[in-house]
């Protein structure tokens, strides 16, 4: 699966509708999720942000969640600063997979203030980080970072916040094919490998659909294919699709993708298919889970019973 910086594109997208909204509610259902409440003239929605280090994710939910009866203290210095407030700005960082919310409201003075939700979605390292708009000083953030776990940066309420370390790509929608061929090296092989680490927001599996609809390995091919991809997130020309497998190994993307599945579901907007795979992503999890348990249960039983039977002979 790729929730990368082209599926978070599509998302912010298709938040936009909530801009001039506000933020009515938050909850806190996980230590590592929360829930949104947004309404605005055009639409209203419940907007789930994860930073579940294999799932982590931002997307509009249809899904309930049980919360905890005393909600957790960045849920409360959460709704402190932001319930009620206007949502000013949902923009994503380039083309990474860090959007940033701004919103704005009177404090405690009358004053009007703006603050900025960062959300940084990015597997074991995701975070969520409100700062003051004005002076980019941390108020607080679901995960502490000290220096002694992060050197280049320190994630703690009262330091002045630093964006994750600049990974020097093209930013997809500013370059063209040409640009990118010229910084491949064709001897080298690997060339979805070098894809990666040349476009921002392209996962492996966008990397390889390049190669894909290229089909030889050559500089005009791999350039058209790559302004072919270019040109279908810059006229939003997106497909929503699951791709299930019967391995287990299902996929998900906003582009149309060249993959081998055995069904597919193909949904109106990214949200949707964002909230259908996670939401049997998570019941097939849950399931392996309890199968797991069983099986260890019944090993277990299984030992004990063995060791039974030898102490009667």
């Amino acid at each position: 699966m790729a929730y990368d910086g082209i599926v978070t594109h599509a998302a912010v997208e298709e938040l936009q509708d909530f801009t001039g909204g506000r933020i009515a509610k938050i909850y806190q259902p996980t230590p590592t999720d929360l829930i949104f409440h947004l309404r605005s003239r055009h639409a209203r929605g419940k907007l789930l942000i994860s930073i579940n280090a294999a799932f982590a994710r931002m997307h509009l939910t249809e899904q309930s969640a049980d919360n905890p009866q005393e909600p957790p203290m960045f849920c409360m210095l959460l709704r402190k600063h932001l319930e009620g407030s206007v949502i000013q700005r949902i923009e994503q960082l380039g083309f990474e997979r860090i959007v940033h919310i701004d919103a704005r409201s009177r404090n405690e003075f009358g004053d009007l203030t703006e603050k900025q939700l960062i959300i940084e979605l990015m597997g074991r390292h995701s975070n969520v980080i409100l700062i003051d708009k004005e002076s980019k000083r941390i108020i607080d953030c679901m995960k502490h970072l000290t220096p002694a776990v992060n050197r280049f940066r320190t994630v703690l309420p009262g330091e002045t916040y630093v964006s994750p370390p600049d990974q020097a790509k093209l930013n997809p929608l500013e370059m063209t094919g040409s640009d990118l061929t010229s910084r491949i090296e064709w001897n080298t092989g690997k060339i979805d490998r070098q894809i990666v680490g040349i476009v921002s927001g392209f996962s492996p599996q966008i990397a390889a659909e390049v190669v894909r609809r290229a089909g030889l390995p050559h500089k005009d091919a791999i350039a058209a294919a790559f302004e072919k991809i270019q040109s279908e997130i810059r006229g939003h020309k997106y497909q929503p699709t699951i791709f299930f497998n019967e391995r287990g190994k299902d996929d998900f993307h906003v582009l149309r993708l060249s993959l081998n599945s055995d069904r597919t579901e193909t949904f109106k907007s990214v949200h949707q298919m964002l909230d259908r795979y996670y939401m049997v992503k998570a019941q097939t999890d849950a399931v392996r889970q309890k199968a797991g348990d069983l099986s260890h249960f019944i090993t277990n039983e299984l030992k004990k019973y063995k060791t039974k039977i030898k102490k009667t002979k």
